[in-house]
């Protein structure tokens, strides 16, 4: 047959000749050019070659191989640019063997089976009705009936990514969710989801019975009026996500403007962490351009995630740091490490026995010491609070509580040379006693290390306030000397006679500065001072900085 069209080929117009050709294609084959799927065409997972393509090929529905394991996710994503991001799975939780095949088929839609023919995953419904479907180029994966109507669409269940032309209804099939981790497609810890209430949700669930837990971050489109509240979520053909209240009133969740979306992808996708981010990237990639982030939500994942259940974005027991693009950092706390080496996100655990409160188990402070980590914090793990306690009273009275694993201390810190005050706070986690070099480490801070740290000490305290924005950016390692604190006097005293320029000697850049410098010691006089209405009276005042260390001391169970 195929010879014989050869033959007629130059007698026959070019558009009869490419009919025929393409009737001798496998229907597979005629798939990947135009987008359409018909009852009976299957993939098989390991052929590369085995795709349905969108119309514009934007988008590739098919097996993606995981790593170099010889195990296949059933995905849509970007076909043309490098990294080949997904945006749609269906089989995160049972990753499909090699020679796996999916199937579209009139009784149950794309059907997804293992190579032994048992049944891996159904998008039904097909109820024997459905005669077709479609990979389109908004990155919707549909099956229609014979009448062309809707019977099943990938839109209608996202996985952890929106797009454009996609609507998340209110109390949608769960929303979004995160994966487990950045290779682990199982469902993870965190949720996007528009509730009864109107509002647009970041928490984090129960692994185990996906029940949700605190939210960390809220659209702020409830309303007491129903026909205020939200309604959808809608990111639009533009690119531009919002939350649409039930009066068409529409609150932002993109913020500023966006890129063309004729010249750009557009996505939003609820990572493994727990960050929620808007992403663009150029349509024509010369294989160097990467996902531009638009906004991430919240702005910083280690502080908003502080519910008193569930995790944060590091498991139990991990330390998280935020990172210049937003996301978290995870590490693990002094004597501990990771609880699974491959997934720094998923907790840690300690590398000595635990204690036990039992009166056959000796417990003396002595077997234990305290590693200091500083500006660390475990939120809700408090369960005594001493006032007012130093640091050395707080160390003691952990070594003395079986209970306790971890003890915390905090307060006003004045860094003299400069007369800016810091809040300080240190974290002791307990672990047994073990010889060791102890080293003493005081960093010094030049003029412009405080003005970069600081970012420009753009945010001032008031008059009165002992609020200070803690930017939690700088780590002293040592305490402060008493003899440090009587020092202020002698600023004080500077102050006073309009001689601030000695309190910088020779630093061109604070001398460049003398308002702004004479503003901040004022605030750190202030700040200081027991009574914090007075100006003057800082014979009080400094007394309070000669106790710099007599705060407050709370005692936790966790880490462990």
């Amino acid at each position: 047959m195929v010879e014989s069209v050869k033959e007629m080929a130059p007698d026959l117009p070019c558009i009869l000749y490419y009919f025929f050709f393409f009737l001798l294609l496998p229907s597979s084959l005629v798939a990947q050019r135009n987008g359409n799927v018909k009852v009976g065409d299957s993939l098989t997972a390991g052929d590369e070659a085995a795709l349905w393509l969108s119309p514009a090929e934007d988008f590739a529905f098919g097996f993606h191989q995981l790593g170099q394991k010889d195990l296949y996710l059933l995905a849509i994503w970007y076909h043309k640019i490098p990294d080949k991001t997904i945006i749609w799975y269906a089989n995160g939780d049972r990753p499909a063997p090699k020679e796996s095949t999916v199937k579209l088929t009139a009784e149950f839609g794309v059907v997804l089976n293992n190579p032994q023919g048992g049944e891996i995953w159904k998008s039904g419904p097909g109820n024997g009705e459905a005669a077709s479907g479609f990979m389109n180029d908004t990155g919707n994966f549909l099956v229609a009936n014979e009448g062309g109507e809707k019977l099943w669409q990938s839109f209608d269940l996202p996985t952890d990514t929106l797009l454009p032309t996609q609507i998340m209804e209110k109390n949608d099939t769960g929303g979004l969710s995160s994966r487990l981790s950045e290779t682990n497609f199982s469902r993870g810890r965190f949720q996007f989801r528009l509730i009864e209430d109107g509002n647009a949700v970041l928490n984090t669930i129960n692994l185990r019975t996906g029940s949700p837990y605190d939210a960390y971050f809220w659209s702020n489109t409830v309303d007491s009026n129903s026909s205020n509240a939200g309604y959808q979520v809608v990111f639009n053909e533009s690119g531009y996500l919002y939350v649409l209240r039930a009066n068409t009133k529409r609150e932002p969740l993109t913020l500023g403007s966006v890129v063309s979306a004729t010249e750009n992808y557009h996505r939003a996708t609820l990572n493994f962490d727990g960050v929620f981010v808007l992403y663009s990237h150029p349509k024509n990639s010369s294989g160097n351009e990467r996902w531009s982030v638009v906004r991430t939500m919240p702005e910083n994942i280690c502080i908003n995630v502080s519910g008193q259940t569930g995790t944060g974005p590091c498991g139990f027991n991990g330390v998280c740091t935020i990172s210049t693009d937003q996301r978290a950092n995870c590490s693990c706390p002094p004597r501990f490490s990771l609880l699974d080496p491959d997934d720094r996100y998923g907790g840690c655990k300690p590398d000595f026995p635990t204690q036990v409160c039992a009166e056959d188990v000796p417990n003396a402070p002595e077997d234990y010491e305290l590693e200091e980590v500083d500006n660390t914090d475990w939120p809700f793990s408090d369960y005594e609070s001493y006032t007012p306690y130093n640091i050395e009273d707080c160390k003691k009275a952990c070594l003395q509580d079986c209970f306790c694993n971890c003890s915390s201390t905090s307060y006003w810190l004045v860094w003299l040379a400069f007369a800016f005050l810091f809040f300080y706070h240190k974290k002791f986690t307990r672990t047994p006693q073990v010889e060791r070099a102890v080293q003493s480490n005081l960093r010094c801070f030049s003029y412009k290390d405080l003005v970069d740290a600081t970012n420009g000490f753009k945010e001032e305290v008031g008059r009165g306030s002992f609020g200070i924005v803690y930017k939690g950016l700088i780590q002293i390692d040592a305490e402060v000397s008493e003899e440090r604190a009587i020092l202020t006097y002698w600023a004080y005293d500077c102050y006073q006679a309009g001689m601030m320029h000695a309190l910088v000697e020779n630093d061109e850049e604070a001398l460049d500065d003398m308002e702004k410098f004479e503003r901040f010691v004022m605030v750190a006089v202030w700040c200081i001072q027991e009574d914090p209405e007075s100006e003057t009276n800082h014979e009080d005042g400094y007394a309070d900085a000669r106790r710099h260390n007599s705060s407050w001391c709370s005692t936790m169970s966790k880490p462990i």
